[in-house]
């Protein structure tokens, strides 16, 4: 009897042990199809083959249209940087790193993230585009401009240029995306902007521009965004910040941060949506949207919305509140932001 009672428990042991196995593994492959369901249906309305920001409703542009004092292409010199030189670096969309900065007498240049970058002897070109490949390990396709405020002490082999633009003040303006889409420019009148790249946006310009001025260039910066933005944070590829146009939803807004990893826990993601000093908190169940079993779970986003997806179970709100919306509402720099944003965590119980 005992020895049957052993070979019995020994039994039921691998029969557990099996099933267990089988389990893992088929959780293992209902994860993977699950991502992939989740990216497949991302790309419904997402954003992805594109990096570019495009102009969207109540946006605010500065709008500068330039005219050409060259009668000749290329009668402008190139100019090398300067001991002395004082450079104004921006980050679209990074605010904390707009930054003056000096070429040092050892040539160099500091900035946040990346450290010294070599700047004397080199175009402005051509440290924009090493700012910019450093910068790729903590942004995603970051755009970055260099402008120069000051000259420094002209050293031999290195010329100051000669100024080869004016400001044309008759066509420069300020402009508000209208919920047409459009923009109002003086003696143009309405340019449709909506949905136009900044550079797009620009030839456009620049081609009625011509009516007017010889040779003309347009340059547009962004002076404040219409607020069709989108954090997404926790156990995403990608976590971060993105624009949006139209309607989308929250799978879809995942599907834009690359999808989820395989720690996410998909029945216990978080939407905080409005004041953040005092928000709205949705907890959604987004298994259950793709196994098709509640639809409804799939909340449409908003303007300025905080998607969180977690790797662990959280019952406490409040805890999410406290431990991530405290580094969004304070005034920690973008340094701290970035860090916090690629480490791609969140509160855990």
């Amino acid at each position: 009897m005992k020895i049957y009672d052993k070979r019995f428990f020994i039994a039921i042991l691998i029969s557990i042990l099996v099933s267990s196995c089988a389990t893992a593994k088929r959780e293992k492959q209902i994860s993977s199809d699950l991502r992939k369901a989740a990216l497949k249906l991302s790309q419904k309305n997402s954003l992805s083959g594109t990096n570019y920001y495009t102009v969207d409703q109540d946006d605010v542009l500065d709008i500068t249209v330039w005219k050409s004092l060259s009668t000749k292409k290329g009668e402008a010199e190139e100019y090398f940087l300067n001991d002395g030189d004082k450079l104004e670096i921006s980050v679209w969309q990074w605010p904390d790193l707009l930054k003056d900065v000096v070429v040092r007498p050892d040539g160099k240049i500091s900035f946040p993230l990346i450290g010294d970058v070599v700047a004397q002897g080199r175009t402005l070109t051509d440290l924009d585009n090493e700012i910019t490949e450093k910068l790729s390990a903590f942004i995603k396709s970051p755009e970055v401009s260099i402008m120069i405020t000051a000259f420094g002490t002209a050293q031999e082999g290195f010329l100051r240029p000669e100024i080869n633009f004016v400001k044309v003040n008759e066509l420069s303006t300020e402009q508000t995306v209208a919920p047409d889409g459009n923009i109002y420019l003086p003696l143009f009148g309405a340019v449709q902007a909506g949905g136009l790249t900044l550079n797009q946006l620009s030839l456009k310009i620049k081609e009625k521009a011509l009516q007017f001025v010889q040779n003309p260039e347009v340059s547009i910066s962004i002076r404040q965004f219409g607020g069709r933005k989108l954090i997404v944070l926790g156990e995403v590829l990608d976590p971060g910040t993105y624009v949006f146009t139209g309607e989308a939803t929250v799978l879809e807004a995942i599907g834009w941060a690359g999808g989820y990893t395989r720690n996410a826990v998909l029945k216990n993601v978080f939407v905080i949506r409005g004041d953040l000093a005092n928000p709205q908190v949705y907890t959604l169940n987004l298994r259950d949207v793709l196994d098709k079993k509640n639809l409804s779970q799939d909340l449409k986003i908003q303007a300025r919305d905080v998607v969180y997806v977690p790797r662990t179970v959280i019952s406490e709100v409040s805890h999410v509140l406290m431990q991530l919306l405290s580094p969004l509402t304070s005034s920690s720099s973008a340094v701290s932001g970035i860090q916090t944003i690629r480490a791609g965590t969140g509160p855990k119980k």
